[in-house]
């Protein structure tokens, strides 16, 4: 299959892929300094599945990783049999209710463990 390697500093940090994309992508963002905390640099990947899968519309992620200035980040698009599996994949429906004003309990432990690696990471690279 195709699949999209990330290499983080020289080393390979996850391959991504599946049987059934229709579309992968990996974006990668500089948010600037918000209320004193310092910029940060992250790389969100993720994916669709192909339109004529009974799964069509799912949403396929893998899990967001963070990085410091200077660190080097490269995308080979490549064939393989092996990928990592992505941490989540949302049901089209989940999606639709995702954007409802109201969190569960779910959402909420997920962002919060989100911002905790955020922060973990921070902290621990510059101690």
């Amino acid at each position: 299959m195709i699949a999209i390697q990330i290499r983080v500093n020289g080393g390979i940090i996850f391959t991504v892929g599946e049987d059934d994309w229709q579309s992968l992508h990996a974006i990668l963002s500089l948010k600037s300094e918000v209320r004193g905390q310092a910029p940060s640099f992250e790389l969100n990947v993720g994916g669709t599945c192909k339109a004529g899968d009974p799964c069509r519309g799912d949403s396929i992620r893998w899990e967001t990783q963070y990085f410091n200035k200077n660190d080097e980040v490269s995308l080979k698009i490549i064939e393989t049999e092996y990928v990592d599996k992505p941490i989540a994949r949302l049901r089209r429906k989940e999606l639709e209710v995702k954007y409802d004003p109201q969190f569960t309990e779910e959402e909420l432990e997920k962002m919060d463990l989100e911002l905790y690696r955020k922060l973990k990471h921070k902290y621990e690279k510059s101690s």
